[in-house]
């Protein structure tokens, strides 16, 4: 396994193909699941979804009623994400996209209803992803929800080139949420075949939940 390193390039190879298919993320779906089992109101809510790429989560909070901010470093990546919005005929007010860096991103506090990022921490510099989890973090709205997954440590011992990107377990990824105000509802690992090159890949991911300050 060899991580992508020009995401311009590999999202402008196929311009009218998905490279990472249609299908939400375990994240996407896992995060929207808990939102709503917490009494979360999607009519009405927004979602931040960084690291978006071709839009595949994007599309799918949009389609469930999210008002959807849409952020990545790549301009051919959200171009595809506006031409999907386009033929699945989603309202244009309910997806915004934005051409920007999260490390440099303006992201307020108590902003969002659900924050996504779905393997794309791994692609910053290790020392930077504690503080940008953090920012993510205060991003929430009491009561929402928020899912991060990375690349699993164990692909280095299977020798994927990982090496200089951020890895973590869902156990040390939970501990990011190990205050009063946050609880963890999902912890998963997985792991994925590759057809195009076969070879595998691992990742983990956490979802938690922003109590309300009456919980």
């Amino acid at each position: 396994f060899v991580p992508v390193i020009d995401w311009d390039a590999a999202y402008a190879a196929e311009p009218e193909a998905l490279k990472f298919g249609g299908v939400p993320t375990l994240i996407a779906t896992s995060a929207l699941n808990y939102f709503r089992d917490f009494g979360g109101e999607v009519k009405s809510a927004t979602a931040f979804d960084v690291g978006c790429g071709e839009g595949r989560d994007t599309v799918y909070l949009a389609h469930a009623g999210f008002h959807v901010t849409a952020c990545d470093t790549s301009a051919p990546g959200l171009a595809k994400l506006q031409r999907r919005v386009e033929r699945e005929n989603l309202p244009k007010n309910l997806v915004q996209t934005q051409l920007a860096d999260l490390t440099t991103f303006d992201l307020h506090a108590n902003s969002y209803d659900l924050v996504v990022a779905a393997n794309v921490l791994q692609f910053l510099r290790p020392q930077d992803v504690p503080d940008q989890i953090t920012k993510l973090k205060q991003s929430v709205r009491p009561g929402g929800m928020i899912g991060i997954g990375v690349f699993h440590p164990k692909m280095i011992a299977w020798g994927a080139k990982v090496d200089g990107h951020f890895t973590a377990t869902a156990e040390e990824l939970k501990l990011y949420f190990d205050v009063k105000d946050w609880i963890v509802v999902d912890e998963t690992e997985y792991t994925i075949y590759r057809p195009q090159d076969q070879s595998y890949a691992a990742f983990a991911f956490v979802v938690a939940h922003r109590r309300m300050p009456s919980q």
